[in-house]
């Protein structure tokens, strides 16, 4: 009997961590991309001349709705990792990851 139960938990504790891993890689896409980017910059500029700094940038998805004077503003903000690397930013801090985040679908405003 005793063995039933471990074995039991130890199903429901695995079933438990497969899906909260399963559930961080699509809580918020955005910020997998944002990762990627990162990553990816950080990989080409490694090893040669210039500055990356690492930052966070913030992400604000929205609604606004207008009834009269009174407006509702309805959304959520996400910090994303963002990164600048004077090598690949041609002059425009920041244009790098940009246009990695656009290649992935990502749109970030200025």
């Amino acid at each position: 009997m005793k063995k039933i139960s471990q074995f039991i938990m130890t199903v429901g504790l695995s079933l438990v961590v497969v899906g909260c891993s399963s559930q961080k890689n699509t809580e918020n896409p955005d910020k997998q991309v944002a990762e990627e980017c990162v990553n990816k910059i950080d990989s080409i500029a490694k090893g040669k001349s210039g500055t990356v700094n690492h930052l966070g940038i913030r992400k604000e998805d929205g609604v606004v709705a207008r009834a009269g004077g009174v407006a509702l503003k309805e959304g959520k903000q996400t910090w994303l990792p963002y990164v600048e690397a004077t090598l690949l930013d041609n002059g425009v801090p920041g244009s790098a990851w940009r246009n990695c985040m656009q290649q992935h679908g990502v749109d970030i405003g200025s």
